[in-house]
């Protein structure tokens, strides 16, 4: 999952950056060839940090620190 994230940040330009990207009103990973066609949600402060149990486990089986 963060391998996949990882690809499409670098794919995208930086102009389209730090947005939520929307299909209907669901948040979906865009087609970057298409990117114009999705509507656009911006971070704001005081915001929600999206999280589930796949993004959580995903992100600490990559960057735990290992036991000493």
């Amino acid at each position: 999952m963060i391998e996949n994230a990882e690809r499409f940040i670098a794919e995208i330009s930086s102009d389209d950056v730090g947005f939520v990207f929307l299909d209907g009103g669901s948040p979906v990973q865009p087609d970057v060839a298409t990117i114009a066609k999705y509507e656009r949600r911006a971070g704001s402060r005081r915001g929600l940090w999206p999280s589930s149990p796949e993004i959580s486990t995903a992100m600490l089986e990559r960057y735990r620190s290992p036991n000493p």
